[in-house]
């Protein structure tokens, strides 16, 4: 946070880097719910939600933010690195801005699933969740396509990508089995 607030460059971070934070806030508040839930006191949702919260939700939120960054440069997709020709400095804000803003708002999408999971709501919990990682990661990393690179380490991770996908989407439609699909 000191080298974001110090740097003197005018690029700050990857905006999908907005969901390390937000993972990072979710395992907290996950673990906080788990604390609470062993002192006693809390609702039975709240508890529910905290082993998810814990384990999933701060997992799954990095691996978004970083894998929508990291995984269309080592898959071999275009990345613009700068603005595009004839761009202004406010219109690559805005664009930036928009960006941020429909990350920001999918987090908060995902963050919800939590909530239906304590609820009770597993599989449509599971859904919520599937959708806004497969948005991300389609939008971002362009996961529908094949690599573009030969290399085999890039083609595990595009599968494993997938497996996380498909993990999600499975546990979401058949929830009894949602440990063995994760």
């Amino acid at each position: 946070g000191r080298r974001f607030a110090r740097r003197r460059s005018m690029v700050g971070p990857p905006v999908e880097f907005v969901w390390v934070p937000l993972g990072l806030v979710l395992g907290m508040v996950g673990l906080g719910l788990l604390i609470g839930s062993r002192a006693g006191g809390s609702p039975a949702w709240l508890a529910a939600a905290g082993r998810p919260l814990a384990q999933q939700g701060f997992l799954l939120a990095v691996v978004t933010g970083i894998g929508g960054f990291m995984a269309p440069r080592l898959l071999g997709r275009e990345v613009l690195l700068v603005t595009p020709a004839g761009t202004s400095a406010t219109q690559a804000r805005r664009i930036r801005l928009r960006r941020l803003l429909v990350h920001a708002a999918t987090g908060l999408l995902f963050a919800s699933s939590f909530a239906l999971e304590g609820a009770g709501w597993i599989g449509p919990a599971y859904l919520v969740r599937a959708l806004t990682v497969t948005g991300v990661l389609s939008w971002t990393a362009r996961l529908h396509q094949r690599p573009r690179v030969p290399d085999r380490y890039v083609w595990l991770l595009w599968v494993s990508l997938w497996m996380v996908v498909l993990g999600l989407w499975g546990a979401g439609l058949v929830p009894r089995y949602r440990a063995p699909m994760l």
